[in-house]
């Protein structure tokens, strides 16, 4: 890290000395930070209902304190400038002040800041609730579908749903979990079939229900499980 010496009186305090003093923290900062991402959630930021807590950001480097607002997908970086009256009478920009939130206006997507865990302050799982399954599908008596909130924070289904009817077509709603995530996102799947095994797009929306959809990954047409087959599912996702 840089450092500023300022050995006895008479330094010259000059425009270079602050752009030296910014540099050396700010440097610092973003060095730090490259260890885990440029755009990360450190603290806060949290889902409470319809809004997000206050906390503390870094976008592209930059350490940005997070205001508690409504909760969206994007994030808007707001700056305030104070002026200064200097010596020989002139006002002129001075102290900024940057701040972050959530907003519809905003150009820097929510979904794409990680979120960090401070290093030995992992977070205490939840426990493994069961989920409730959706009329028409059964829970396998050996792995019943179950999730929970892991120590990193984020969210864990492991488990089955069985007959799977191949009459459904288009989205299929299997089971309510324990978590709702804050955007879609898709886990992989083990698909157990009488007959055949084919390729299908898994999901969980932000209202917690896990979904199975007849076209698969790559957009090629699927078809849903013959009566007697099902799916396993053993996978985390982010709720961010």
């Amino acid at each position: 890290m840089n450092k500023l010496e300022i050995q006895g009186q008479g330094f010259p305090v000059t425009k270079q000395t602050f752009d030296f003093m910014q540099k050396a923290y700010s440097e610092t900062i973003k060095h730090l930070c490259k260890a885990f991402g440029n755009n990360l959630i450190l603290y806060g930021c949290e889902l409470a209902g319809s809004n997000r807590t206050a906390g503390a950001i870094v976008i592209d480097g930059e350490l940005l304190p997070f205001e508690a607002s409504p909760n969206n997908a994007k994030i808007l970086i707001s700056e305030t400038v104070e002026n200064a009256a200097y010596q020989n009478g002139t006002s002129l920009p001075a102290y900024k002040t940057r701040t972050a939130k959530c907003s519809s206006t905003g150009t820097v997507n929510l979904a794409d800041l990680k979120r960090i865990a401070p290093p030995g302050q992992m977070r205490e799982a939840t426990p493994w609730k069961n989920a409730t399954y959706m009329a028409g599908f059964g829970v396998y008596n050996t792995f019943p579908l179950k999730s929970r909130i892991d120590e990193s924070g984020k969210g864990a289904i492991s488990g089955g749903i069985s007959n799977i009817n191949n009459s459904a077509t288009g989205e299929v709603a299997l089971a309510q979990l324990s978590f709702n995530p804050s955007k879609t996102q898709y886990v992989p799947m083990l698909i157990v079939c009488a007959e055949y095994q084919v390729p299908l797009l898994a999901y969980i929306k932000n209202n917690g229900i896990l979904y199975m959809n007849k076209t698969d990954a790559d957009g090629e047409p699927g078809y849903l499980l013959h009566e007697y087959g099902g799916v396993f599912f053993a996978a985390t996702v982010d709720l961010d």
